[in-house]
């Protein structure tokens, strides 16, 4: 029994763990009760033998004591009870040790298909915890990717690495009405044993007193679908021997983690397992494929996908892929029971359309608007452009989306819609903007590749927006990667918009046109026959023949290359047979007839015919008379290139020098193939050196257009000659840049240099 001095020694130390383990210094608890500091130094000191009971009940209020507690530290100071048995500090504030094992994981699901990767990354942030805390990992990603499946997974994966247990929140409910912190707090306690009449009214108190019980604990806690960073802040445990995996739509930044892991969709593999994981049927391998590609890839709709199929036994694969292909209804075919893709992503939709935030407003009205244009991926300084909005609210809306992965990042400097999230994003309310955006879209393209904005400019006020833009293109190099970006966005809109409008079909036709080359260039021959067929469709609605010819012509020339000569003369007789139909205008008239009989000339001449083929470039030749010299251009390099290849060194000369002197600086690219022109033309006539000084001319050329597959050619020339003019010294120095150029490429490389790497070697051979 303690009494005397005993006693008030043994509750001025009782009232400093008391303090000690509610995370308060002295100032603080003063400051909490209005007490002096003096006085609360004074209590524990055990200087005051007998402190009024107020003062006694403010300090048990500010420590956030239970009754019964705050009834023992009144009794310690005034007079201890002999039958009474001491609480030490922390049975005052809480417990001290969890006193059972919590298994609050939901079961693991049967079928886990996928995600090697970010199973391996997320055991190994758990292994790198630094000591000072626990390891957090954020598992981030859009609605429907598997975030909780993977966490519960990989959270009985590691269970056993956790003694005292595992805890799980699900901090929103199934309509998004997430659970608040101070809830969380109540649930985590509850699990981990704390009686209800013990725990503290306040939620600072509650924080304090889930950091004291977890300090020396090893429980796995699984915080499922946090709302922002300070949703889950206070929830994290102290101990470093704890762990904890957060999953939620947003990375969470502004949370100190060990690790996130971002979710993407499926690898289709895996999502042609998982469809097939709980079916009987695997044949169909084109379907299932298909079924996977409609779904997304995502991890809920592909569940959703295979719930029907087993509801309905009699469906084949192809069967729900019919079903799905109709855009406007594949949301609603997503669908089954408690699984629904549009609500999924409704959650992140509701969350901006309930704040009160202009940011979060604007957000909703860019998402909207751009799932409108018929286009997938966007340059953020488009959809400035496109929308018509302030460059800095635009990025403030986009990181919105984005954050919220309705969005996807697809580059520092551009976003694109998943699939799925674009039909719920079509189906959101819209204003009267939503045609004028289109056509701002495709005149944006337009002029980016061909600067139709001044053509359209008069004409149509929307386009006046577009005069800020660049002169384009600057180099071939920036025009090849913006394409690169830009192909599918082009071919979508001349798909969707080419026969929607007189304006947008002359938008389609120079993105068409003014794009080939690039087409041509990136191998692209799905995207281009796409393209090219909207084009025809469009061309015959607005009864326009000579694009007709042109597409014609070009699709000829295009499947000429490939060697299929075959297709490539059909073209070319649907080609002559819209001649009859060209308006009555000597220039329109003479540049449809040019048109079929250079094709006509350049098949002949991939079928070995060099006289017809020469004949009918002439003639084309001679129709192009008076046109502009574009026109004229690959007409005469086909010439010399056809009668180089009869034997007839100086008559290709004579007509490569002709294409030199009339493309003189009307272009870096024509100046270059024309010089190169001559360039080759020298060197099968034996004439090295001459040859060497027209292609360093155009390496010249070649280096300022920044192509570097024709930087690369010509240097091969150059490389070749040197030893055919004995300059081996040269030889070997264009030899040593040219492997560099390609060495420069990103893999693979786009064009195969064992033909030209043989050249050097024969020449270095034959001239040691």
């Amino acid at each position: 029994m303690r009494t005397g001095s005993a006693a008030s020694s043994w509750a001025a130390g009782w009232l400093r763990d008391l303090r000690v383990a509610a995370g308060l210094t002295q100032e603080q608890l003063a400051h909490h009760t209005g007490l002096a500091v003096r006085s609360i130094r004074d209590l524990e000191r055990g200087v005051v033998k007998r402190p009024r009971i107020g003062s006694l009940k403010l300090i048990a209020g500010a420590l956030d004591l239970s009754p019964d507690a705050s009834d023992k530290l009144q009794q310690a100071f005034r007079g201890p009870d002999p039958t009474a048995t001491p609480l030490n500090a922390t049975e005052a504030v809480g417990r001290a040790h969890v006193q059972r094992s919590p298994a609050e994981l939901p079961r693991d699901i049967i079928h886990f298909i996928g995600r090697d990767g970010e199973t391996r990354r997320i055991g190994e942030l758990f292994s790198a915890g630094s000591g000072a805390g626990p390891p957090v990992i954020v598992v981030c990603g859009a609605g429907g990717f598997g975030k909780t499946t993977l966490a519960i997974h990989v959270a009985h994966e590691h269970a056993a690495s956790y003694a005292d247990g595992q805890v799980f929140i699900a901090l929103a409910g199934p309509r998004d009405d997430h659970l608040s912190t101070e809830r969380a707090q109540l649930e985590i306690l509850w699990a981990l044993g704390v009686p209800e009449h013990d725990l503290p009214r306040s939620a600072a108190a509650r924080t304090r007193l889930l950091r004291t019980l977890t300090s020396e604990t090893a429980i796995l806690f699984a915080l499922d679908d946090a709302r922002d960073a300070a949703h889950v802040e206070d929830l994290i445990p102290s101990g470093s021997a704890n762990g904890v995996i957060v999953t939620s739509r947003s990375p969470l930044h502004e949370l100190d983690v060990t690790g996130r892991v971002q979710l993407a969709t499926l690898r289709r593999d895996e999502s042609v397992a998982l469809l097939q994981a709980s079916s009987s049927r695997t044949n169909e391998p084109a379907a299932w494929s298909r079924l996977a590609e409609l779904c997304g890839d995502s991890p809920l709709a592909l569940r959703v996908a295979a719930a029907r199929l087993a509801a309905r036994p009699d469906w084949t694969a192809t069967d729900l892929v019919i079903r799905l292909e109709e855009e406007h209804t594949r949301l609603s075919f997503l669908n089954y029971g408690v699984l629904g893709v549009r609500a999924c992503l409704g959650v992140s939709y509701q969350a901006l359309a309930a704040s009160d935030a202009p940011l979060d407003k604007l957000a909703c009205e860019v998402l909207a608007r751009l799932s409108r244009l018929p286009a997938h991926d966007f340059a953020v300084e488009t959809i400035e452009t496109v929308l018509d909005l302030p460059a800095a609210d635009v990025e403030g809306a986009v990181e919105r989306l984005v954050d919220v992965q309705l969005l996807q990042s697809r580059s520092p400097d551009r976003v694109r819609f998943h699939n799925l999230t674009l039909l719920f994003a079509r189906e959101l309310p819209i204003g009267p903007t939503a045609n004028a955006d289109v056509v701002r879209l495709g005149a944006t393209m337009a002029a980016k590749v061909t600067g139709v904005a001044a053509i359209f400019g008069k004409e149509h006020g929307e386009l006046a927006t577009l005069s800020w833009l660049r002169e384009w293109p600057r180099s071939q190099r920036e025009t090849f990667a913006w394409f690169r970006d830009e192909v599918t966005n082009i071919a979508d809109y001349v798909q969707q918009r080419a026969s929607a409008t007189p304006q947008e079909y002359e938008i389609s036709r120079f993105l068409v046109q003014d794009t080939w080359v690039l087409l041509e260039h990136g191998r692209l021959s799905d995207t281009r026959d796409e393209a090219v067929a909207a084009l025809l469709a469009a061309a015959e609605r607005y009864d326009d023949p000579l694009t007709q010819v042109w597409c014609e012509r070009q699709l000829g020339f295009a499947y000429g290359n490939v060697g299929d000569l075959e297709t490539a003369r059909a073209h070319l007789d649907r080609a002559a047979a819209y001649l009859p139909r060209l308006p009555d205008d000597p220039v329109v008239r003479s540049r449809g007839h040019a048109w079929v009989l250079s094709l006509h000339g350049i098949l002949d001449g991939m079928a070995g015919d060099l006289f017809a083929a020469e004949d009918h470039l002439r003639e084309a030749l001679r129709v192009m008379s008076g046109l502009r010299l574009e026109h004229q251009r690959q007409c005469l390099q086909n010439l010399a290139f056809a009668l180089l290849e009869a034997g007839r060194p100086v008559e290709a000369l004579r007509y490569n020098l002709r294409l030199l002197n009339r493309h003189h600086v009307v272009d870096v690219n024509s100046d270059m193939v024309a010089t190169l022109g001559v360039a080759e033309t020298l060197a099968a006539m034996s004439r090295p050196h001459d040859a060497l000084r027209y292609a360093r001319m155009a390496l010249e050329l070649a280096e300022q257009a920044q192509v570097p597959r024709r930087v690369y050619e010509v240097l091969v020339m150059i490389a070749t000659e040197s030893y055919h003019a004995g300059l081996p010294h040269q030889g070997r120095e264009a030899a040593r840049r040219a492997a560099a150029v390609v060495a420069a490429q990103p893999p693979p490389a786009q064009w195969s240099t064992s033909s030209q790497r043989a050249k050097i070697s024969a020449a270095a051979s034959a001239h040691p």
